[in-house]
């Protein structure tokens, strides 16, 4: 099934509702960037995520920035987030969900092995921001297999797909994930305050619509 690049924009960028403050829960959208090349080359990238308590799980799809189309290649992904109140973790590549078998192999759906994940909050506005890594393991020049950057806003707390239908153990990854004290006040996420590398500086300001604004300082 091929889909608008147009029509995803628009789900991405004008949905109107409040984004829940430190919480995943939601649609985020952004790029992601090839190691070598990581502001010539791009990739489309939304992102459906849902947390219950330190769980997290979603589905992402992905397409080329030169393209103007955007090919159904589904791919659920999870983690649990540290139990000390934190602004980095991680998120894994778990099994293909859906593809569009006219045009692409299932095994090309399946890039990510691993999302390392910062999260952010610059000018109101909630920002995951990382390393994303290969499931081809390492490539000459990227250790660790790892394959290059990416950026996300979040851009509404509602979901456009639901996680759920593409988790047949959702309660054994729930479990995982769940605070022994309920009542506790302790933020499970907290936004990052160390300074960024200059290219995520370069990515959120991107994002953010600064570059212009700095190149004019």
């Amino acid at each position: 099934m091929k889909l608008s690049f147009k029509f995803f924009t628009c789900i991405a960028f004008f949905i109107s509702t409040t984004i829940k403050s430190q919480d995943l829960t939601g649609m985020w959208a952004g790029t992601f960037h090839a190691v070598t090349r990581p502001m010539e080359h791009s990739f489309h990238f939304y992102v459906d995520l849902k947390q219950k308590d330190r769980s997290v799980w979603g589905v992402y799809n992905t397409t080329d920035s030169a393209n103007a189309t955007i090919f159904t290649c589904l791919c659920s992904i999870s983690g649990v987030l540290p139990k000390k109140p934190s602004s980095d973790f991680e998120l894994y590549d778990e099994r293909v969900v859906d593809f569009d078998a006219k045009s692409i192999h299932s095994g090309s759906c399946r890039n990510v092995q691993r999302l390392f994940c910062r999260y952010l909050i610059k000018d109101g506005i909630e920002i995951l921001v990382g390393k994303w890594f290969s499931t081809e393991g390492a490539n000459a020049g990227t250790p660790e297999g790892e394959s290059g950057y990416f950026i996300l806003r979040h851009a509404s707390n509602q979901n456009f797909r639901n996680p759920d239908q593409y988790f047949p153990k959702l309660d054994k990854l729930i479990a995982k994930g769940v605070i022994a004290d309920a009542s506790s006040s302790k933020p499970i996420l907290i936004p990052d305050e160390r300074s960024l590398t200059p290219l995520e500086q370069q990515l959120v300001d991107a994002m953010l619509g600064r570059s212009q604004q700095k190149s004019n300082h």
